[in-house]
């Protein structure tokens, strides 16, 4: 019997076996973990060789070691409740008195949940059971010899356990979830470490998080908290908005005490939105419980991201709810050009009347010596060119490469151009394959041949020009 690891083998053993079972025992010591192989190899005494009993017989199972040197277990002490906007003070220490080196982090859990978060622990990671690196063989067919005709080689394997998987698992910001991380913070030895902060204007229930590590010991602890107060508001408008719009503003007004009876809501909004009647109505309360009250709110004939701001009060309680949202042109793209061929000695007078909403249009004067072909207009599609495959990606920014050679560019445009040929190389190397080309789609692991020189062209011109 041997003990091995993911690279060497520990210790070996002779064992004599007794007649039905036979019993051994070892000690685990630090070498061991994460995880140790047991090799047993049984060999039948060799007085005869005509029986149908196996002549050989080996089989590997793991086992999982796990040394108390290489855990931490860090405490985290908070409120078992969180007032929005106010301070909070978390208290992290460790269970044996260890150092550690740690991080803090808060997270809504709502935005956790959508990927089934969990918090990491590197134990698992760093300690995680290892495969058997050692490979056995032996002499014992050369030998011994030993092979009844009727048997040949007959080989019983153990170790099915080896092979089992194990258990896996400039626009408007709509939604501003909790997101804090603070950290690395270092912890001395029998120390405790406090942490305050302000929580924002937010109600939900948030995750902390405190994720540890010293001197190859690992481990994470974890605490779901609910955001709440007497008084809570929530306002809720659709994801977009067009010029000009109509549309009905709810606020949810919830209380959790029954002393609040009478709640006045008022709504303030920027430039972009104007309330249509009153901007503060009242609701009355017989105990706790939540009511909608609505607002009417008419869009500007402007784009840009508008705000808006709830406040709700109730006694000494008060509430604050805050949207940002974008106001959009939902039409396409229009474009109106005219064209004349001016003689020598001759002028051109025309009265002009830029298209589309005010302060969304552009005019473009372009003069040449020989037939025009409407660069300004072509310029701005290819800025919006879609982004597809490893052509398209590739065409989109190639030719900006060198618009500054075939007309004039003001600095706003020069910095789109620029960022639109850094965006377009970073997606590039998305394509990138195995091999070192580029497939035609992302994630394909064919190269290519045309993509690769296509887009290996545009590279080459691109560091020609400083690119990087």
């Amino acid at each position: 019997m041997s003990l091995e690891t993911g690279s060497e083998v520990l210790r070996t053993y002779w064992v004599n076996t007794q007649k039905g079972e036979t019993n051994f025992e070892f000690e685990t010591t630090s070498d061991m973990a994460p995880s140790t192989y047991v090799h047993v190899t049984l060999l039948q005494p060799h007085n005869q060789t005509e029986n149908d009993l196996p002549i050989r017989l080996y089989g590997v199972s793991p086992i999982k070691v796990e040394d108390p040197n290489t855990i931490l277990e860090p405490v985290l002490e908070m409120a078992d409740e969180i007032r929005p906007e106010s301070e909070l003070t978390v208290q992290v220490s460790e269970a044996n008195g260890k150092a550690m080196t740690y991080t803090l982090a808060m997270v809504d859990e709502g935005l956790l949940d959508l990927t089934r978060y969990r918090t990491p622990n590197p134990w698992n990671t760093f300690y995680a059971r290892e495969a058997l690196g050692v490979r056995t063989w032996d002499l014992y067919e050369d030998v011994i010899g030993a092979y009844g005709g009727d048997l040949e080689r007959i080989l019983a394997i153990g170790g099915d356990d080896f092979a089992e998987d194990e258990d896996s698992q400039s626009e408007a910001n709509r939604f501003k979830p909790v997101v804090r991380f603070f950290g690395p913070f270092e912890l001395g030895k029998g120390d405790e470490n406090e942490h305050t902060f302000k929580m924002p204007p937010y109600v939900g229930s948030v995750k902390t998080m405190v994720v540890a590590g010293q001197a190859g010991a690992y481990g994470a602890v974890d605490k779901a908290t609910p955001v709440r107060k007497p008084l809570m508001a929530l306002a809720t408008l659709p994801r977009v908005l067009g010029p000009q719009e109509t549309v009905k503003l709810p606020v949810n007004i919830f209380t959790l005490s029954d002393d609040l009876k009478n709640v006045t809501v008022t709504v303030e909004t920027n430039d972009l939105l104007q309330i249509q009647g009153s901007n503060s109505k009242s609701l009355r309360f017989s105990k706790a419980g939540d009511q909608i009250v609505e607002f009417d709110v008419k869009t500007a004939a402007k784009l840009g991201v508008a705000t808006v701001h709830v406040v709700a009060k109730s006694g000494g309680e008060e509430a604050e709810y805050d949207i940002e949202i974008q106001i959009r042109n939902p039409n396409p793209y229009v474009t109106d050009s005219e064209a004349k061929l001016i003689e020598a000695g001759d002028s051109w007078e025309v009265n002009y009347s830029p298209v589309g909403m005010e302060g969304t249009n552009t005019v473009t004067l372009e003069m040449s010596r020989i037939p025009p072909i409407d660069l300004g207009r072509r310029l701005k599609y290819l800025i919006r060119y879609p982004h597809g495959c490893i052509e398209q990606t590739t065409s989109s920014v190639f030719p900006q490469l060198y618009l500054s050679k075939l007309q004039e560019l003001d600095s706003k445009l020069e910095t789109q151009i620029e960022t639109n040929v850094k965006a377009g190389i970073q997606r590039i190397r998305s394509f990138q394959t195995s091999d070192g080309g580029f497939a035609y789609w992302p994630g394909n692991s064919e190269s290519s041949t045309w993509g690769s020189n296509y887009a290996g062209h545009f590279l080459l011109e691109a560091k020609a020009l400083g690119y990087n």
